[in-house]
């Protein structure tokens, strides 16, 4: 198989498991995160992704191991996205609750509309452009209170639509993420509907404690692997950044500092040019400090890679294998594989949303 150049820029931060655990454990604290998987798991719409095994893409760049999480099914929502939104939904709505009534209900109770009438003034917003809108909207549904989602004009074609069919209104904002963030917010004050947007101001840090604690159960789930199975690097795509800081949180609760070393991998046609600017001070410090690398993606490369794997041509969506390509393309490269520790039996696991099931190069190499 031809392999490409693909990364076009690198920043190494030499993270080497000196990381302050206390810092991260004080983001997701370990019983947060084991609350979160008790609970999603319980979820009737829940399943664990698959773990895809690309062992011919691992032996072309002489590694040991190259495992996809494949994340386009979760919850019947798609996207690696899709845990983090819907669960801090609930758990926003439980705490609303609980002021109304008394007591905090159950959270499954929620989830089953027994409070919906309780619920229905209640507005829960977000700015976004992806599949955390998405599953914002769909457990706002199920919980019964009303949802807006403020959208970026460069957003996915079909995702206003997307949301729509969740009984949510998504609002066009004219610019990028950024812009929608501030729309969000000012449209939050105004009308006193209830923000997930995460934003320098810490009182916003409940509700991101409780997108990471959703978020972790990715991690959760690859920690099931038997212990010679598990990875020696995570690459994500840095379009997750709060991914990112779930996965280490949960890495260094269960390993400490023998846990994986973290990539995150940029797009080159995705602008986010601080790595989770929008994010409070405090999370990107304890995200920087814990990664290995960021990596900038030539696109281009996806293309050729998928339609190698899938076997007919094929137009990947940006950033939807982002992390594999990074992995690829710091395996194939001796600086990086020397910069990275990345050795012939290192094992490198990726997650993204596009479905590699039934190709020719993938195969489901556990049944979670």
């Amino acid at each position: 198989m031809q392999l490409y150049d693909v990364p076009t820029d690198t920043r190494l931060f030499g993270q080497d498991g000196g990381t302050d655990s206390f810092r991260l454990n004080g983001l997701l604290p370990a019983p947060m995160a084991e609350e979160a998987f008790s609970e999603i798991s319980a979820w009737p719409e829940y399943a664990p992704s698959p773990i895809r095994d690309l062992s011919p893409l691992a032996q072309a760049v002489g590694i040991g191991a190259l495992h996809y999480k494949d994340e386009s099914q979760r919850l019947g929502i798609g996207g690696v996205q899709a845990l983090g939104g819907a669960y801090a939904v609930l758990r926003l709505s439980a705490e609303i609750l609980a002021r109304a009534i008394g007591s905090r209900p159950a959270l499954s109770s929620v989830r089953n509309g027994a409070y919906i009438d309780a619920l229905r003034k209640m507005t829960v917003t977000v700015a976004s452009g992806d599949s955390f809108g998405v599953s914002v909207a769909w457990e706002a549904k199920l919980a019964g209170c009303r949802c807006r989602i403020f959208v970026p004009t460069a957003s996915p074609a079909g995702l206003v639509k997307r949301i729509a069919a969740l009984d949510a209104v998504a609002i066009p904002v004219d610019g990028d993420e950024a812009a929608a963030v501030r729309a969000c917010a000012a449209a939050a004050a105004s009308e006193g509907w209830h923000a997930l947007a995460e934003t320098q101001d810490n009182s916003a840090l409940t509700r991101f404690q409780d997108i990471l604690a959703g978020y972790s159960v990715v991690a959760s789930e690859a920690l099931d692997l038997p212990a010679e199975l598990r990875p020696t690097h995570v690459f994500v795509q840095a379009q997750a950044t709060e991914m990112a800081l779930a996965l280490a949180a949960r890495y260094r609760h269960v390993l400490g500092d023998q846990g994986p070393r973290l990539v995150l991998v940029q797009s080159q046609n995705v602008d986010l040019p601080n790595f989770g600017g929008t994010l409070p001070s405090v999370v990107q410090d304890s995200l920087l400090q814990d990664l290995a690398a960021c990596l900038t993606v030539d696109d281009l490369a996806a293309k050729s890679i998928l339609e190698t794997l899938h076997d007919r041509p094929f137009v990947p969506v940006e950033t939807s294998i982002a992390g594999l390509l990074g992995a690829l393309g710091a395996a194939s490269s001796p600086t990086l594989r020397e910069a990275l520790g990345i050795m012939r039996d290192s094992r490198i696991l990726t997650l993204g949303n596009e479905s590699l099931a039934g190709v020719s190069y993938a195969s489901d190499m556990l049944a979670i």
